[in-house]
């Protein structure tokens, strides 16, 4: 059955009119009931219980300052207020075209590509008035405490630093020379210093190895990839 706005027409008698009001309410009744609870017999309340869209092929216009909600070939889309359209899908769309993202998993997610430049590199935080869309970081390592163990060594005497020795000599008033002592004395001690020897030359402690990090050093990670949004 078919509505007619048109019928009955106001000059039309109620004999024929009535049945095409008969048959235009049947007609109303079988539209609003496909989505709505209005059947014959039924509750009688119109609210929605389901919402079917047809396929319109394309983006409604839209009304400005409205939301507008559409079936686009089997894709839920809708219009904001603000006339921006955005599909509604299992990821919501609430995630602009472009945005990268890291994933701790092996593949890109549906939706998403994965980005090749950043690769063998560590993510950084930062925040507030110090970050930089999209920086790049030179950052520092800290290395742990360690030691050096050098091998043993002595210096030559040219390497040890100019000295004298000072040392006890014992005379006595036997004999001559000039260890003899004085007709007072039969015996004493003096001190006698040696000449200078040493003259403080360089050295050098010989080669301690390389202590540098091997550039095949890891941190402990969770590895993961850099992903960006697909255009929608």
């Amino acid at each position: 059955m078919a509505y007619d706005k048109n019928r009955p027409a106001t000059s039309e008698p109620v004999k024929t009119g009535w049945p095409v009001l008969i048959t235009n309410q049947q007609a109303i009744e079988a539209a609003i009931v496909q989505d709505h609870d209005f059947t014959t017999g039924g509750s009688q309340t119109g609210k929605h219980n389901r919402a079917t869209l047809l396929d319109v092929a394309g983006d409604e216009a839209g009304v400005a300052g409205a939301l507008t909600i559409w079936n686009d070939a089997g894709t839920f889309k809708y219009r904001n207020t603000t006339g921006t359209v955005r599909k509604i899908s299992a990821d919501g769309d609430v995630i602009p075209a472009a945005t990268k993202m890291w994933f701790y998993a092996d593949s890109a997610p549906t939706g998403w590509t994965i980005d090749g430049t950043p690769s063998d590199e560590l993510l950084g935080i930062k925040g507030g008035a110090t970050y930089t869309t999209g920086g790049v970081q030179a950052g520092t390592w800290t290395q742990p405490n360690h030691a050096h163990t050098t091998p043993d060594h002595s210096l030559t005497a040219a390497e040890n630093g100019a000295h004298t020795h000072t040392f006890q000599v014992a005379r006595d008033n036997t004999g001559s020379g000039p260890n003899r002592a004085s007709a007072s004395n039969n015996a004493y001690e003096s001190s006698d210093t040696t000449e200078s020897s040493g003259s403080g030359d360089a050295h050098n402690h010989g080669n301690t190895g390389n202590s540098a990090t091997a550039n095949t050093w890891r941190p402990l990670a969770r590895v993961g990839i850099i992903c960006s949004k697909d255009a929608y």
